[in-house]
């Protein structure tokens, strides 16, 4: 294991989109379970913890092989940023400010433990404040996104400017989930 580090696998029990995600089966497990393995499995962690609020998602993340911290419900809402969350255990944890920790969305059950010590590696070699995984928008431009309003009448969200071509070179992306290095202390 690598000098302390640390998981933080958030995984509150209220997903609107997907009811009880975190707990699904997939692949023969509760959903969750692949993360906690895929955490264990990197050999990087002293601590894998998974924080929330549902005593299902607990009872499944614990029998996977995760320390289980309990989330207050003021941080278990659709609104509360992951950021707030992910402090709040950094904090309970008593994780100091100049160490490295892991957040690995439970929702993401391809990821393994290669790619959380390849991110790492990453992580570490460029010294980044924030190393996380990304994948390509697919064939529509997040440029062209429209909003819906008053009476169905729909805008674009960037603007008039915004409906040009995409060009060759340009590569949209979007954060994955799958994995999140930063230092603590240089995070925001």
């Amino acid at each position: 294991m690598a000098g302390g580090l640390v998981a933080v696998i958030p995984a509150r029990g209220g997903s609107r989109r997907l009811p009880r995600k975190n707990i699904l089966p997939f692949r023969g497990k509760p959903m969750i379970a692949w993360t906690v393995k895929a955490a264990r499995e990197s050999n990087l962690f002293e601590r894998t913890v998974v924080t929330t609020e549902d005593d299902e998602i607990a009872a499944a993340a614990g029998s996977a092989g995760a320390e289980i911290l309990e989330r207050p419900a003021d941080l278990a809402g659709d609104e509360v940023p992951l950021s707030r969350v992910l402090l709040h255990a950094l904090e309970m944890l008593e994780v100091p400010a100049d160490k490295d920790a892991c957040l690995l969305m439970p929702n993401c059950p391809l990821r393994d433990g290669h790619d959380i010590a390849d991110a790492l590696e990453l992580h570490r070699a460029y010294r980044s404040d924030v190393c996380m995984s990304v994948v390509s928008y697919d064939w529509r431009p997040p440029q062209w996104a429209l909003r819906t309003g008053d009476g169905g009448w729909l805008s674009l969200v960037h603007g008039a400017d915004s409906i040009h071509p995409v060009g060759k070179s340009d590569r949209w992306v979007a954060p994955s989930g799958a994995v999140r290095w930063g230092q603590i202390g240089r995070a925001d």
